[in-house]
């Protein structure tokens, strides 16, 4: 159907992973009774463009941005090495760089903190907008906990997104070609070295190892 490749075309051009639009495609949610008769009268990429972006709740990120590509199919991990990607491959420095504000005229102690206004999660966003250090403590605690809170639902809603992660998951070990035996025993080796270290640290190196060793293994 026509406006099937369409709409695939463009969300693909815009950093969506493939199999993620086939999803959404196949979703009868997705397009609707009025997507169909609107694209009977207009075709345009950029109208079309907006309107998709408008229909997912799209925020604007930019590719430098791990919600930009967890937004378009891909997991956390494949998301963080498409930002480490784009950032080797990005010349000019970027607001968030000190770089960006001295060659503004900025001071390199002015920079860094222009660059700390920017993150919610510092004194300075919020005192530069007026708040006084404890009124800005709270607002970072406040922030922090709608974050922890949306965090939490967004595992619940979307829980493939966390699956591969973890180093005591085995698809992350999966995804960096191991087979799933493979990803097991990977776990259970680092589970039993690292309860060994722990006991290791808290009784000492000759009795930690006896309490730290593990039956079976």
């Amino acid at each position: 159907m026509e406006i099937i490749e369409f709409v695939k075309h463009i969300l693909i051009k815009n950093g969506f992973k493939e199999n993620h639009v086939d999803k959404l495609l196949e979703s009868n949610s997705f397009l609707n009774y009025e997507d169909f008769s609107f694209f009977s009268i207009n075709k345009s990429k950029n109208i079309w463009r907006t309107r998709l972006f408008k229909k997912l709740n799209l925020k604007s990120f930019t590719p430098q941005s791990s919600n930009y590509w967890i937004f378009r199919g891909y997991s956390v991990l494949e998301a963080r090495d498409l930002v480490n990607s784009s950032r080797v491959t990005r010349k000019e420095p970027t607001p968030m760089q000190k770089e960006f504000w001295m060659n503004k005229g900025l001071s390199e102690e002015e920079s860094i903190y222009k660059i700390k206004t920017f993150r919610k999660t510092n004194l300075e966003y919020w005192e530069s907008r007026g708040y006084s250090a404890e009124e800005s403590i709270g607002k970072i605690k406040e922030y922090q906990k709608e974050n922890s809170e949306k965090l939490k639902k967004k595992k619940v809603e979307k829980p493939e997104l966390f699956e591969d992660i973890g180093w005591n998951q085995k698809k992350y070990w999966i995804k960096k070609g191991m087979s799933e035996e493979e990803a097991i025993n990977k776990i259970s080796d680092l589970q039993r070295t690292f309860s060994l270290e722990i006991c290791v640290e808290k009784y000492g190196e000759e009795e930690g190892r006896i309490d730290g060793s593990v039956e079976g293994f």
